[in-house]
């Protein structure tokens, strides 16, 4: 499922029925979200046993609870942006995946995991700036994450040409350009 028109233009506002999009029948990483942003969602996403997607591109504004939430799930998430989620941008459980690239601001928590065990959960390349209570939940912070203002253009998730988001993301993951991944919605090779 992939927009046309880009986050800015694609916004799927699901306040009456509690989640934007829900994964519980079985999809699989070659399941592909992107481009959406999602508003007002109880939670935006839920993915659920014994679903796996791939997400990029999004925008996660204004959840009660969680931007995303993931069961047993072997998702991949990728250039989005968490803002002002209730609980925690993302919060999973008996999960395994990547979580990268991404920018978390104004939420409870960045990052929430809800199990007390080692998971196998990939993380790092993120952005971090004013979650409440932490950046991330019964996880440390990885040395490629950054907590700094992103310093957006104002009115919008663009990053200004002074933001520490450009250049930032995983070098393995190149814009549009060529050039190394900027973190957020605007970087990658499946940005608008």
């Amino acid at each position: 499922m992939e927009s046309e028109d880009g986050p800015e233009q694609t916004i799927i506002d699901a306040s009456d029925f509690g989640f934007g999009l829900l994964c519980w029948d079985g999809e699989d990483i070659r399941t592909i979200i992107r481009g959406f942003t999602f508003v007002d969602d109880w939670n935006g996403i839920n993915i659920g046993t014994p679903s796996s997607i791939s997400i990029y591109n999004c925008i996660f504004e204004g959840s009660p609870r969680y931007g995303i939430w993931m069961g047993d799930t072997n998702s991949r998430i990728y250039n989005c942006i968490f803002s002002g989620c209730g609980i925690a941008g993302i919060s999973f459980g008996y999960s395994f995946g990547i979580m990268e690239n991404s920018i978390y601001i104004d939420n409870a928590y960045g990052i929430e995991m809800t199990r007390l065990w080692e998971l196998t959960v990939t993380y790092g390349w993120n952005l971090f700036w004013n979650n409440d209570l932490s950046n991330y939940r019964r996880l440390e912070m990885s040395d490629t994450d950054l907590e700094e203002d992103p310093i957006f253009i104002e009115g919008s998730y663009v990053p200004s040409e002074d933001s520490p988001a450009i250049n930032a993301g995983d070098p393995r993951i190149l814009d549009l350009d060529g050039t190394r991944s900027d973190i957020g919605v605007y970087g990658g090779p499946y940005a608008y």
